[in-house]
């Protein structure tokens, strides 16, 4: 490579000496122009000549020294590299790592209303992070939790965090424990006075003021005349949420269609209806 580098600064020592420019012409400075275009095209095929050589012998193209070759000194006390033994080896660009998404706030994050959604599985596929554009959420989902079981939950995720807003999704597994052969001939869950009491212990265990709002059940196609079972129990969380002067946060739009094969968790154009529904709504609180 080294001898490779001398003739390169041969030739472009020699073309330097060739190249004249008239002077005393009349048209001296076209001729000025011609002769640095003539000069930068054999530049253009030197450097050509070098990508090509440093392609062939797999030498990266950050490591070669090229520095010499467009460098004005060429003084001979000017030593040059001495030859490696083995060409260098390039090292693979390392993917940069985002860091874990952390449980506590960021100053930044914490000028916003901090707002938990929580509720059994229909919550499975909600992306905490495309919530928080109009404030800091937090999505916790436990699935086959009914309404009496999230009272313990939400204990936990309010022991070290103060919320501004609480949305709860709930309801379905109470139905489908109502509806089960084990429960056959048994009094059903009162599932009322489960939300009330999660209601309260959400107003005592978040900021003074803190808005709590829940969800009405969605629609699903499980079994013949489930529906009817859907909808009486969102008229009792309507009834509770005026009772205890809280939101209730419509999910009207989901219908059975948006049902999955199973006929109770929301497929994909589903699982559309109900983070838009969670969306619009966090955009409501973070402007109160």
């Amino acid at each position: 490579m080294e001898k490779f580098k001398d003739e390169m600064l041969e030739s472009i020592n020699s073309q330097f000496q060739k190249m004249t420019i008239p002077t005393n012409s009349q048209n001296g400075s076209d001729a000025l122009v011609a002769a640095l275009f003539k000069h930068i095209e054999f530049l253009q095929g030197t450097i050509t000549s070098l990508i090509n050589k440093q392609t062939s012998t797999n030498i990266p193209l950050n490591q070669h020294p090229t520095t010499t070759l467009i460098s004005s000194n060429t003084s001979p006390n000017v030593p040059s590299a001495a030859p490696s033994s083995s060409p260098p080896q390039s090292q693979p660009e390392k993917p940069a790592v985002k860091p874990p998404l952390k449980e506590n706030p960021t100053p930044q994050q914490k000028a916003k209303k901090q707002v938990l959604i929580f509720g059994d599985s229909m919550l499975n596929a909600i992306d905490e992070k495309e919530l928080r554009r109009h404030a800091f959420v937090r999505v916790r989902n436990h699935p086959g939790a009914t309404v009496e079981d999230l009272k313990d939950h939400l204990r936990a995720h309010t022991r070290h965090v103060k919320h501004d807003a609480i949305i709860i999704m709930a309801g379905t597994n109470d139905i489908t424990l109502n509806n089960s052969e084990e429960n056959k001939g048994k009094p059903k869950r009162d599932t009322s006075k489960h939300l009330q009491e999660l209601i309260q212990l959400a107003k005592e265990n978040s900021t003074p003021g803190a808005h709590v709002a829940v969800c009405q059940v969605t629609a699903r196609k499980d079994k013949q005349g489930i529906m009817k079972d859907v909808i009486d129990l969102n008229q009792k969380f309507r009834h509770v949420a005026q009772q205890e002067q809280i939101g209730f946060v419509s999910t009207g739009h989901f219908l059975t269609s948006h049902t999955g094969k199973k006929g109770i968790h929301p497929n994909e154009s589903g699982l559309d209806v109900i983070y838009n529904t969670l969306e619009k709504y966090v955009y409501k609180v973070a402007r109160i």
